[in-house]
C-alpha cells in the first residue's frame, strides 16, 4: 500500500511482477511444458487453500501460496541450493509482508497426500525452488528423507514466528 500519493514503489513492484509473469507465460500459452517458475508457491499451496476452508485457520489464496513458499524455501536450503542467509531473507519479507510462513494443516500426511496429487496432475514433481535472490530452478528428484529433514528445520524456524490466519469471530460472521 501507498506511504503517500508520490510513492510509486507498490505499482511498481506490481509492474515489475506481472512483466516477469507474462514473460515466463507468454511462451507456453498451451501448457506444452509444465516447468514453470511462476509456480513457487503452488506446490502444495492449492491443496493447502482447499483443506483449510471452513476450519477456524481457513487460509486467503496468498496466504497458502505463501505457507507453501516458505516451506519450499527451506527445502531448497536443506538440499544445498539457498544459503541460510537468502532463507531467512525470504522468509523475513514474507513476514514482513503479514503473510503466514508456516500453517497447521500443513503436517507430513498432507503433504505427502498434496505431493502425490502434485505429481499425478503435473506429470512429475516439478517444483519451482529458489536457488538465491531473484534466480530459481526446477527440481523433480526430492527424497522422502530430505522432505522430513525439510519439515524438521522448517517447523523449527516458522512455526512459533509465523503471522496467525485464526479467523476472528467478527470475520467468520
Amino acid at each position: 500500500q501507498p506511504q503517500s500519493k508520490d510513492d510509486t514503489v507498490p505499482s511498481r513492484v506490481l509492474q515489475i511482477a506481472i512483466e516477469t509473469m507474462l514473460e515466463e507465460l507468454t511462451p507456453n500459452l498451451w501448457e506444452d511444458c509444465l516447468d514453470r517458475l511462476v509456480d513457487f508457491g503452488h506446490g502444495v499451496g492449492q491443496c493447502l487453500e482447499m483443506d483449510s476452508l471452513g476450519t477456524n485457520v481457513e487460509l486467503q489464496h496468498g496466504e497458502a501460496v505463501a505457507s507453501d513458499m516458505s516451506f519450499m524455501t527451506v527445502l531448497s536450503n536443506v538440499l544445498g541450493h539457498l544459503s541460510d542467509s537468502d532463507r531467512d531473507r525470504i522468509l523475513g519479507i514474507l513476514h514482513n509482508c503479514g503473510l503466514p510462513t508456516y500453517h497447521p494443516v500443513l503436517t507430513r500426511d498432507f503433504f505427502k497426500v498434496a505431493m502425490e496429487d502434485r505429481i499425478k496432475n503435473s506429470l512429475g514433481m516439478r517444483l519451482p525452488l529458489p536457488v538465491g535472490m531473484g534466480k530459481a530452478r526446477m527440481f523433480n528428484d526430492v527424497t522422502d528423507e530430505q522432505f522430513e529433514a525439510t519439515f524438521v528445520l522448517w517447523e523449527s524456524l516458522c512455526k512459533h514466528s509465523t503471522v496467525s490466519v485464526a479467523k476472528s469471530k467478527a470475520r467468520a460472521e
